[in-house]
């Protein structure tokens, strides 16, 4: 009996809304005003109800106030939208930002992640910047894989040697080329636009190309690793790509930023050492042991004191700080990008 009211309560329900379809119209935008062409506009649950939007992002299509229509777009966000009493329904689609962060840069210009056959990984300012580093390589340190970044200097600036899958040569260079906001540069000291350049070579007294860019100013890294995504670059991207892309100004507002931060670097753990009068009875003992004349300087080791603690004065406390301030910004004419750190 419960199965047969069911059953009347659905057949009811469906002739309902049979009658009580309507014609349903609008227009899809995105943010910018633009009108959206070939958004997928379907009844939810239905597989043969549904339509696009034409040259000027306009739909019709057939539905009934219990419906719902949904609204898909390539690179877009779905939305859904119940039907009730409108007949006109005015739609405007944002971007899917997860979609937007899978796009890297390739040679010449742009791809998705997914459409790649070559290997790329890609580090984005927000990440370089979760480590306190006052150059790019050491921030690159065991973020990519495939890639080794040693230091060869203690020097501020020092040249460090970055490896991508190996050494490639014995006699030549191994140094990937750095590609920086599209101008390209060698990574032993040279560059392809006219002037020398202190590459970051093996060398001890080179300049790392990456120690001149203010972490704070890299919007995206994208290291290329193989030959089907270096091959625009020639014999030059046979040792890897480093390519950087470091922000830039924007039609509208002015934005002003700035960031600061202090740290402190303490010795974790101290040795534990002797200090100089156990040190003489140290010395003493082993003098009776192995049947030598003891040290006369350690006669009497209550007279020497504790000595001083070169641990101590050694590994002091240190601070460091940093302050960074940049201005972006444009018009319909041109953009600009100031930026500074101390």
């Amino acid at each position: 009996m419960r199965r047969l009211y069911l059953s009347i309560f659905m057949s009811c329900f469906c002739l309902i809304s049979a009658f009580s379809q309507k014609v349903i119209s609008g227009k899809v935008i995105d943010e910018n005003n633009e009108a959206l062409i070939g958004v997928n506009v379907l009844v939810k649950g239905v597989d043969d109800r549904g339509t696009l939007t034409d040259l000027d992002g306009n739909f019709s299509i057939t539905a009934s106030e219990f419906e719902v229509l949904v609204f898909s777009y390539i690179g877009f966000v779905n939305q859904e939208v119940l039907v009730g009493s409108n007949t006109t329904i005015n739609l405007t689609m944002g971007p899917d930002s997860e979609i937007i962060d899978e796009v890297v840069v390739v040679g010449y210009g742009t791809a998705k992640k997914s459409d790649l056959t070559g290997a790329v990984s890609s580090v984005t300012g927000d990440q370089l910047r979760t480590s306190l580093t006052t150059n790019i390589d050491q921030a690159l340190q065991g973020r990519v894989a495939g890639v080794q970044v040693t230091q060869n200097s203690g020097q501020p600036g020092g040249a460090a040697s970055i490896r991508i899958r190996g050494a490639n040569s014995i006699s030549l260079s191994n140094e990937p080329l750095y590609v920086i906001d599209g101008l390209p540069f060698q990574g032993d000291g040279s560059s392809t636009i006219g002037f020398d350049w202190a590459g970051g070579a093996n060398g001890q007294n080179k300049v790392n190309p990456l120690s001149t860019i203010n972490p704070n100013d890299i919007l995206s890294i994208d290291v290329l690793k193989d030959a089907s995504a270096t091959a625009i670059y020639g014999s030059r991207g046979s040792n890897g790509v480093i390519i950087i892309t470091t922000k830039k100004g924007k039609k509208g507002e002015s934005k002003i930023s700035y960031s600061t931060y202090y740290g402190l670097q303490t010795l974790q753990r101290k040795m534990d050492m002797m200090d100089l009068q156990q040190f003489a009875d140290y010395n003493n003992q082993m003098a009776v042991d192995v049947d030598i004349v003891p040290n006369a300087r350690f006669a009497d080791p209550s007279l020497l004191g504790k000595g001083t603690d070169w641990q101590k004065e050694v590994f002091q406390d240190a601070g460091s700080y940093s302050h960074q301030l940049s201005v972006l910004g444009g018009t319909d004419k041109t953009t600009y990008g100031i930026s500074g750190g101390y």
